[in-house]
């Protein structure tokens, strides 16, 4: 009951927050910047479906020791323009609730709640099965596992959620 999706107006209010188009397809991750979460593995699934649709931003929530290596690989792939690093928010469910897509990466995680809140949030998600995470998601109905050893079908995942939610041509 505590969680509440963004209304229309305040999407559009955490969109200008943050400097996104109002309707710009949006990527979002919220976790721990810590190995086990893999936080480059995210900015690399970025850049993939960026380079295919220009159009694409992404927030990235959350703090932690791999913070400067996001930082440093998305200057590498040439996408620090459209990724932000956004840190820890209090307001995460209107933050996730005005973006179209989480992307969940871990290579381990018990059952991730962000998981949980996105579906709970009507938002898709595209998950690494990676521990409890293969049980947080109705896969086909609610969001997408994909192998964690699997990177490129995360990305090819991560493109077919964006272009259904946003109507993309494939």
């Amino acid at each position: 009951s505590h969680l509440h999706a963004a209304t229309p107006a305040e999407r559009l209010e955490v969109r200008k927050e943050l400097g996104l188009p109002a309707a710009a397809p949006v990527v979002v991750g919220a976790f721990r910047l810590s190995d086990e979460k893999r936080p480059t593995l995210f900015v690399e699934t970025f850049a993939k479906a960026l380079a295919v649709k220009p159009e694409l931003h992404g927030v990235l929530m959350g703090v932690g020791p791999r913070l400067d290596d996001v930082m440093t690989r998305a200057e590498q792939l040439g996408v620090a323009h459209r990724l932000q690093c956004i840190g820890r928010r209090t307001d995460l469910p209107r933050v996730m609730s005005a973006m179209d897509v989480l992307l969940h990466t871990a290579w381990w995680d018990g059952t991730p709640n962000v998981v949980l809140e996105a579906q709970q949030l009507c938002l898709p998600v595209v998950v690494a099965k990676a521990g409890g995470a293969a049980d947080a998601v109705d896969h086909g109905r609610t969001g997408y596992l994909v192998e964690r050893e699997d990177e490129e079908a995360m990305g090819r995942r991560l493109f077919e959620v964006l272009a259904a939610v946003t109507g993309w041509k494939q």
